[in-house]
């Protein structure tokens, strides 16, 4: 004899269990995935609703720290969803700095993850390294453009749109030939010219202060592998980014 399920319409919110359940620890078992940092209240250092840092989810011990007490993205419930996430202000000049073991950018790499842009008036920088308008390494959207690009050395890939006030997935980096973006299925790759900053990566802005991301960020995946790449390992690691943000907040890049 079989017995059918019991079907609740509306998501299961158990706060006991990680966003993705079994999705997330198939993606902390990846060797190729370095660091994970999620703005959830397990995954951040708080004074009260001011987030101090971002901890790795892969317990490396490397952080995303704020700037200044000044300088604090602020963790907001139902941000994506039923989920939580990091409110960067513009105006407040919110921006946080890596610290921990940095990737080698002249290396295939990827930066991944999930986040919003809430006001595209001026030129916004979501995350890079910047040490020239030519030695550079920057996911950046240009005042007035609701499309994201990165920038990396001399050269830029294709500007993608994105949904103003609305969550979007992205994935972009350098395959050791080209750079590539992806935003919400939507792909640009172009051959690489310059060579990358090897400056402190920030989160919310340039490592040295301007151009402010206006929005939200929720996750941030940082990996030693390039994922427009065919080979197994890309493809595989790419596969479960995908299926975790489809699975938690409906998205994929």
């Amino acid at each position: 004899m079989s017995i059918a399920g019991i079907r609740i319409n509306q998501p299961f919110n158990n706060d006991a269990l990680s966003v993705g359940g079994s999705r997330a620890e198939a993606l902390i078992g990846d060797v190729h995935l370095v660091n994970w940092f999620q703005a959830d209240p397990r995954s951040v250092d708080l004074d009260g609703a001011e987030i101090i840092s971002f901890t790795d989810k892969k317990g490396t011990g490397a952080k995303f720290t704020r700037a200044t007490s000044a300088n604090s993205a602020t963790l907001v419930n139902g941000l994506f969803g039923i989920y939580p996430g990091a409110r960067f202000n513009a105006s407040e000049s919110d921006k946080s700095v890596f610290s921990g073991a940095a990737a080698n950018l002249s290396q295939p790499f990827t930066w991944a993850g999930v986040a919003t842009l809430n006001n595209n008036a001026a030129a916004a920088n979501l995350m890079g390294t910047f040490t020239s308008t030519t030695v550079r390494s920057i996911l950046n959207v240009s005042g007035g453009a609701a499309a994201m690009r990165l920038q990396f050395g001399t050269v830029s890939t294709g500007a993608l749109a994105i949904p103003i006030g609305e969550p979007f997935a992205f994935a972009a980096g350098f395959d050791g030939t080209n750079i590539f973006l992806m935003v919400n299925g939507a792909v640009s790759v172009v051959a690489a010219a310059g060579a990358p900053s090897m400056s402190a990566l920030s989160l919310g802005a340039l490592p040295g202060g301007g151009q402010f991301w206006d929005g939200n960020v929720s996750d941030i995946f940082i990996c030693d592998i390039a994922l427009n790449s065919s080979a197994p390992a890309a493809t595989a690691l790419l596969s479960k980014i995908r299926g975790f943000t489809q699975r938690a907040y409906g998205l994929s890049a």
